[in-house]
């Protein structure tokens, strides 16, 4: 935590340079951090605890640092380093479907929607949709809402037996 104390921890922290359309999986425990003028979907399994451990010497409105949380960090940190956190979409399937990240809490697809695209599920699980080019009208038990870059919806596990995206976009999809 000496690295904390005297401000050098981004010193020790790997780097990349990112570019539109990265996709980066930080498995839980990793250090992380986003730099200044990303734009981002960050997927995430359900849990209500963040520690922060650095932050830039960032202030809030009354010109107090930002409260961090580094004893609690030490006892939670993964300190393993994976060569490179980009990982490769799976190819696009004849639906417009690439796989993005798929592991023990979450999955995550990104589905290119070129007039209509019939989205099927367990029933189990919320799915989360999030449109990052485009527009499009998601049609649920005879409802339909408009989505557009930038903007997401969330599908309850109640209504997403089966459902359309109709429109030109591409939405990133995560289920649990």
């Amino acid at each position: 935590m000496r690295r904390v104390a005297d401000a050098t921890l981004p010193e020790v922290v790997a780097s990349y340079e990112s570019h539109g359309g990265d996709i980066f999986f930080i498995p839980a425990g990793r250090v992380h951090a986003i730099g200044a003028g990303n734009l981002l979907v960050e997927i995430q399994e359900s849990s209500d605890i963040t520690y922060r451990i650095f932050d830039y010497d960032r202030r809030d409105a009354s010109g107090k640092p930002c409260e961090l949380h580094t004893a609690l960090a030490a006892d939670a940190l993964d300190f393993r380093v994976e060569a490179d956190y980009r990982t490769t979409p799976s190819p696009r399937d004849a639906e417009g479907v690439s796989g993005l990240v798929d592991c023990s809490h979450f999955r995550v697809s990104r589905i290119d929607v070129c007039g209509s695209h019939r989205v099927m599920s367990d029933g189990e699980s919320s799915i989360v949709l999030v449109c990052t080019a485009g527009t499009l009208t998601i049609e649920i038990d005879g409802k339909v809402k408009q989505l557009s870059a930038g903007n997401s919806a969330l599908c309850p596990a109640c209504m997403t037996r089966d459902f359309r995206l109709i429109g030109d976009a591409t939405v990133i999809a995560a289920t649990a």
